[in-house]
């Protein structure tokens, strides 16, 4: 169940009571009618908690803090490409299928045929996946547990990668969450590049992948994309 369609079915419940108040307002007190919706609200709302974990709390709360610190956030956008960039950050979603074995094969690429350094963070949903990923000297794992309970990184690696001024920041999901947009939206990286979103303030460059959402599509078309782009030499 997600937040949109929890927030419909409330909306939904929400405007049946409101025609039925409507209706009956002539033989019953407001105030009843009131206390009966506020505690619709509440029941639902604590229903909603309970089946997700609390992760809505966390993920509204966190949100809210989010746009808050993107609107203090100052940052100059300068475009990069394959060759003007040095230094390059990327995340990931390392419990999507065969994501970390593309992730690799492009890092191995941007560092050996093109002479950038690399970092990369990929996310693991999974705590004993997490215990159980291999060490790689250019990826760094993290998950859900280096937030504090209301959204906001605690773990240091991840505070230091969203401060680092990398050239271009990677942004290789297919799929919006909280983490990747909380990330990705406070990089102080010159250049965000991503997947296609609604969400103007994640990249600087969209790739539409509606052709094939896959993760190797999306790798192939950012460096396709990342080697045409003209960039002025000072």
């Amino acid at each position: 169940m997600s937040a949109f369609y929890f927030d419909n079915c409330i909306k939904k419940r929400l405007h049946i009571l409101q025609k039925i108040y409507t209706k009956k307002k002539k033989y019953n007190s407001k105030s009843i009618h009131i206390f009966l919706l506020k505690a619709y609200q509440i029941l639902c709302f604590l229903y909603y908690c309970k089946v997700k974990k609390i992760g809505y709390i966390k993920e509204f709360i966190g949100n809210i803090l989010l746009s808050y610190k993107v609107k203090r956030h100052v940052r100059v956008v300068q475009a990069h490409n394959l060759d003007s960039a040095k230094t390059v950050g990327i995340i990931f979603d390392a419990s999507e299928q065969n994501t970390e074995k593309h992730v690799v094969d492009c890092i191995n690429t941007l560092i050996k045929k093109h002479d950038v350094t690399v970092e990369a963070i990929g996310f693991i949903s999974n705590k004993k996946k997490l215990e159980a990923v291999p060490t790689d000297e250019n990826i760094v794992y993290f998950s859900k547990h280096d937030f504090t309970w209301y959204g906001v990184p605690k773990s240091n690696f991840l505070q230091t990668f969203i401060s680092k001024k990398f050239d271009v920041l990677l942004n290789i999901s297919i799929h919006s969450s909280y983490p990747f947009e909380y990330i990705t939206q406070l990089s102080n990286a010159d250049f965000r590049v991503g997947t296609y979103t609604d969400i103007i303030k994640n990249h600087d460059l969209m790739i539409n992948i509606k052709k094939e959402k896959t993760i190797d599509y999306l790798i192939t078309q950012i460096l396709v994309y990342l080697s045409m782009i003209q960039v002025s030499k000072v």
